[in-house]
């Protein structure tokens, strides 16, 4: 068994990852790929370009962008066939393949895994696919699969395939392979366990600096302050509600500001993003002082979705 992790999805370097610029740059050179195919690639990489409504050079092929901006939307949200849709995300998927952003999905099953899976019918064998791809890349067998290695196969849903719900596709996985370990004979007898450290990332507040425990209180205070919290924003004025309404629109109507409880969310929350820039390792803690710095520069942003 060769078992090596995939990248960890939490160190990524945007300014690293290729653009879609670049991809259409290289087309040409991909001379295995058939002259038809050299020829239309290009083009279509560019109308998702345009269709996402950035500049080509702006378009990161990471997995987490593209999740988010193409596979995220429904077909009608983009106002196109679903067929139109799916061409452009095979387009993509191959770009993504061959600048090595993504893992193809190529490497032959042994046949312990054939023996396994050949068997199930489509529904069944679905939620295990990606985790027979994926020890198929490492040589891994079904006997030899632990929670280590499950936990590897998790990271490597979200950071090397285009999986659109990684998360939800691992869950799917883990259940359905418990489920066969327990009832089909000849399957291999290993449970694997529910992830149980999903949240130990997140840091308490007093871990944080003075500052930013100051400025998330002061944040917390314009979320529950009865004048608007956003002021600086121009917001298209509602009409007045007719007399009848009843008294809690009414107070709405008057800025009243979020629920206590509300604000507690609202300021985990924040706290759960600056724990998980710290945790990306690309900024220390020493450096967050304001809730301002989780999004600025907007690279940061980035790091806390990917993470």
């Amino acid at each position: 068994m060769h078992f090596e992790p995939p990248p960890s999805p939490t160190n990524t370097n945007h300014s690293s990852v290729p653009t879609l610029a670049a991809a259409i740059a290289a087309v040409d050179s991909w001379t295995d790929f058939p002259p038809w195919r050299r020829a239309s690639l290009p083009v279509m990489l560019q109308r998702v370009a345009d269709l996402l409504g950035d500049p080509a050079a702006l378009i990161v092929l990471s997995p987490s962008f593209v999740r988010i901006r193409l596979l995220g939307p429904s077909p009608s949200a983009f106002g196109l066939s679903e067929n139109t849709i799916r061409s452009y995300r095979s387009a993509v998927r191959q770009a993504m393949e061959r600048m090595g952003v993504i893992d193809a999905s190529d490497a032959p099953r042994t046949p312990a895994w054939c023996v396994l899976l050949d068997p199930l019918c489509s529904r069944e064998k679905a939620p295990l696919a990606k985790l027979g791809d994926f020890c198929a890349l490492r040589s891994i067998e079904p006997n030899e699969i632990t929670n280590e290695i499950f936990s590897a196969f998790t990271q490597w849903l979200e950071a090397r395939t285009l999986v659109a719900k990684p998360k939800r596709l691992a869950g799917s996985c883990r259940r359905a392979w418990n489920r066969f370990a327990a009832s089909v004979p000849g399957w291999p007898a290993i449970q694997i366990e529910a992830s149980s450290d999903r949240h130990k990332y997140i840091l308490p507040l007093e871990a944080f600096t003075p500052a930013f425990q100051a400025d998330l209180a002061r944040f917390g205070a314009r979320l529950g302050a009865r004048s608007r919290p956003f002021t600086g924003r121009h917001r298209l004025q509602k009409e007045r509600p007719p007399p009848e309404q009843n008294a809690r629109n009414r107070v709405t109507e008057r800025g009243a500001g979020l629920r206590p409880i509300s604000v507690e969310v609202r300021l985990g929350h924040v706290r759960w993003a600056a724990s998980a820039l710290v945790a990306s390792g690309s900024v220390s803690i020493a450096e967050i002082s304001t809730v301002n710095d989780l999004v600025q520069p907007p690279e940061r942003a980035h790091d806390i979705m990917d993470y």
